[in-house]
């Protein structure tokens, strides 16, 4: 008949423990990224809403290059879009690179986008680990900007 010793069982617990910290790191990460992207949208809604009470919406679309119906409809709010499109551009080294043609394009790209979130994630971790060009709609341009000559074949295509 085998006996189990104390450091057996204590390793056992600990193997079984490490899987249940690990889905609790990744649900915390989660709940967290959860939570910015609903502070994002409120920022987002505060911001309209004082211009529109300052008689100043008119401007910020303008200044975006989209009607009312157009900012209304974005799937990414177009202040978040505009703020997105810039910090990929000075992330990527694009900012002084990018012909004032190319950036209706760009942030036209950006609003329509569904991996928004992901982009913000990565801007705001700098996460080495996923490459923009895995979800960014933009990244044809990003590259030519950058002199990135070589195809590159990614999870979107």
């Amino acid at each position: 008949m085998a006996t189990q010793s104390n450091t057996d069982s204590e390793v056992g617990v600990a193997a079984d423990v490490s899987p249940v910290h690990g889905l609790a790191a990744r649900l915390k990460r989660r709940l967290a990224d959860w939570i910015e992207d609903r502070r994002y949208g409120r920022r987002h809604d505060r911001l309209v809403e004082n211009l529109r009470g300052k008689g100043e919406f008119e401007e910020l679309i303008e200044a975006l290059g989209v009607t009312a119906e157009q900012f209304e409809r974005s799937r990414v709010p177009p202040i978040v879009a505009a703020e997105l499109s810039q910090r990929m551009l000075r992330q990527l080294g694009c900012d002084s690179l990018i012909a004032p043609t190319d950036m209706p394009l760009v942030t036209q790209r950006c609003r329509a986008c569904s991996s928004w979130k992901m982009c913000r994630r990565w801007l705001d971790r700098g996460d080495s680990d996923i490459d923009y060009r895995d979800f960014c709609p933009n990244a044809e341009v990003f590259n030519r900007l950058r002199g990135l000559k070589t195809p590159f074949v990614t999870k979107r295509n």
